[in-house]
């Protein structure tokens, strides 16, 4: 259940060279790639692996500067949804991730496969089937939406037979606009977010409602 970490991997890397200079950066690539055979964006996709690698270069400071990269792309914060609850939500920075995920949601067709699968985790055929779109390109949808982290692999072994089922990573959005500033609100499924290693890592109060 990898997809809010592949979904933020590649935007984590295009802010490595700003928090650690491109001497640095290369090291680290070049021990992911020598010790596990991994890209920088493979290895941020795998974030437990990233971590260890990042942690040989940094130590205890790690933690701190992981944070720190997170922060450059998006932040936690917390909605109070009653009384009693607050619900962690992700407020986006990164301008090109913003804009990716409203022209992704804004496509008919991808917005068609993601929304059938919003409340409910599905199997393919179901989900393609319920998005009434034609075999061939909902195929093609789906996977370019699960290679890039807008639908969250479950996997579900209380049957007999285990399944495959998707759920689309975001819950919900929220758009505001403040000023000249547009501020988005991203709210991700609660199996997206219990599967996410870099937020286990950077926010390990984050608050998952059910």
């Amino acid at each position: 259940m990898l997809g809010i970490d592949v979904l933020l991997a590649q935007y984590f890397e295009t802010h490595l060279d700003d928090h650690f200079g491109t001497a640095v950066r290369r090291k680290i690539k070049d021990r992911l790639f020598e010790r596990y055979g991994l890209s920088l964006q493979q290895s941020l996709q795998q974030f437990d692996i990233f971590e260890k690698v990042l942690n040989e270069f940094f130590g205890n400071a790690s933690k701190g500067v992981l944070k720190n990269l997170f922060e450059s792309v998006c932040t936690v914060k917390k909605q109070k949804s009653n009384k009693k609850q607050k619900s962690s939500f992700i407020e986006v920075r990164d301008e090109t991730l913003a804009n990716f995920i409203l022209n992704t949601y804004g496509d008919n067709d991808k917005k068609a496969i993601l929304s059938v699968a919003t409340e409910t985790a599905l199997t393919l055929p179901e989900i393609l089937k319920k998005s009434s779109l034609p075999t061939s390109s909902g195929y093609r949808v789906f996977n370019s939406l699960l290679k890039e982290g807008l639908i969250t692999e479950i996997s579900d072994s209380s049957e007999k037979s285990e399944k495959t089922r998707f759920k689309s990573t975001i819950k919900e959005i929220k758009v505001n606009l403040a000023g000249t500033k547009l501020e988005i609100a991203i709210f991700f499924s609660k199996e997206a977010l219990r599967g996410s290693r870099v937020l286990a890592t950077v926010a390990p109060n984050l608050t998952i409602t059910t």
